[in-house]
């Protein structure tokens, strides 16, 4: 992480220092907590694929992606948003600047026109960036395609919990965290994102891909909820609703227990199959039919 500062009220805070060093420097529940939830922001601008966007093409068609830009930082930030293509199917972006507040996300639509004539199956590689305090960076891959890829499944969504808020008596200077993994093996997946916001991607991806995207999602434990979701091209959606406090179990924790009850019941059948066949045995070797007169 970079030494960028963050600025509070008569206090200035190094991103460098730890999260409890910030804390125990300070006093008070309300500005605790909005250091926790800030530090952990990470003061940085996000960038998501609008789910709006289209990124098959028809040759000849005109689309338009939407960036959804985010500023997650404290304070105010200036930026000033760039696009480039491989193929110089851009036609227009706009805005091409605004001021964004603290926590403020607006859209940037970016027009794109495939020429007629192109080659079905050609792929552009669109890359769209923000130029503020830091640079954040989203790419897009469009399809020259007259139809997109038949897609009816929802994207693959699973977590794990990495820190929990177990035996928690005071939430203030607690963390809770959780590891994402999203993936679309269909159409691909184009985004994921978080309510409220504060999901960082491991590594940057391209929109459309079939690629597993890792992502981390943290929170101070007096903020337990979160609600998870991720979007794949033809605008198919997974969702998952967290509560940290809440018993947990994860889907393969749940299919797991499902099986094991499926598992124990066909193993008590088998069992009771086995003595009514066994106690039959007996009566016939004992010349006995079972017939009670």
């Amino acid at each position: 992480m970079s030494s960028d500062k963050v600025k509070f009220p008569d206090e200035e805070i190094n991103d460098d220092e730890s999260l409890y060093e910030i804390i125990n420097k300070t006093e008070g529940y309300e500005f605790k907590h909005r250091i926790i939830r800030q530090t952990m922001m990470q003061t940085i601008t996000k960038i998501d694929v609008g789910v709006e966007s289209q990124l098959f093409v028809a040759p000849g068609s005109t689309s338009i992606i939407y960036f959804d830009v985010t500023n997650l930082r404290s304070e105010p930030t200036l930026q000033n948003f760039n696009v480039q293509d491989e193929n110089r199917y851009l036609r227009a972006m706009e805005p091409t600047f605004m001021w964004l507040m603290p926590n403020q996300k607006q859209t940037v639509r970016v027009t794109v026109v495939v020429p007629t004539g192109t080659e079905l199956g050609t792929k552009d590689r669109i890359t769209f960036t923000a130029n503020g305090v830091v640079q954040a960076t989203q790419a897009v891959v469009i399809t020259v395609a007259t139809n997109g890829i038949v897609d009816s499944w929802t994207p693959w969504l699973w977590y794990t919990y990495s820190t929990r808020c177990d035996w928690v008596d005071n939430c203030v200077g607690q963390i809770w965290s959780i590891e994402v993994v999203a993936r679309d093996y269909e159409s691909g997946l184009l985004s994921i994102r978080s309510n409220p916001e504060g999901m960082i991607l491991r590594a940057p991806f391209d929109a459309g891909t079939n690629d597993e995207v890792k992502a981390t999602f943290s929170a101070s434990c007096c903020e337990p909820r979160v609600t998870i979701t991720a979007y794949d091209l033809n605008r198919n959606q997974k969702t998952i609703d967290l509560d940290v406090n809440a018993p947990w179990l994860s889907e393969y924790g749940i299919a797991t227990v499902v099986l094991g009850v499926l598992f124990f019941i066909l193993l008590i059948t088998l069992i009771i199959i086995l003595i009514v066949w066994c106690v039959k045995r007996k009566r016939k070797d004992n010349g006995l039919d079972g017939t009670i007169y």
